[in-house]
């Protein structure tokens, strides 16, 4: 997979995850103790916890780990690029792989940025949580809402846009100097 060295990019947002998914863990190992018998598991559009459930290791370690299995399945996606379906990818695995590798590249950093943002979503839900829990249930406001869910929600659809817009320039560039 020589992809993955051509871009210093690529290997900080891997790193980058590891550290959040650590995070992501880490929140509840933390925290479990000191909660409450009842956590408040979902909450309404004005922060308001809305729905309870007893504390157990199940609900506690539900969000780290769907977390982790929706960042492996992108991971996946980010390692394997040939298998993200971008507009160009029927033409492009039929190209060299001198010539394929940048395209890939940028297909990866989409992906790595997207986990990213998938890796926030996650662990602001998860801190959100514990903190409701912590405060005996307060509101968490509507802020949370905005800042933990609906913003990190649009950046990967804004990057998919970026990334995408690059990855059509990259190809065109690249059928334009190999003729093909």
């Amino acid at each position: 997979m020589k992809f993955m060295e051509e871009r210093g990019v690529s290997r900080w947002l891997l790193i980058v995850h590891v550290v959040l998914l650590l995070f992501l863990w880490w929140i509840p190992l933390q925290t479990f103790s000191s909660l409450p018998d009842q956590i408040a598991i979902h909450f309404d559009s004005n922060g308001q916890p809305d729905r309870f459930e007893p504390k157990t290791g199940m609900r506690v370690w539900m969000v780290p780990f769907i977390g982790m299995v929706l960042g492996l399945g992108i991971l996946i996606l980010a390692l394997f690029p040939g298998l993200y379906d971008f507009p160009q990818k029927d033409e492009v695995k039929r190209w060299p792989e001198h010539l394929r590798l940048p395209v890939y590249a940028l297909v990866k950093e989409m992906m790595l940025g997207t986990l990213l943002c998938v890796d926030v979503i996650w662990m602001l839900l998860e801190y959100n949580i514990v903190a409701s829990a912590r405060a005996g249930h307060a509101a968490l406001g509507a802020a949370a809402l905005w800042t933990g869910v609906l913003i990190p929600a649009v950046i990967p659809a804004v990057l998919a846009v970026i990334y995408i817009k690059r990855i059509t320039r990259t190809v065109e560039e690249t059928k334009a100097k190999a003729s093909l």
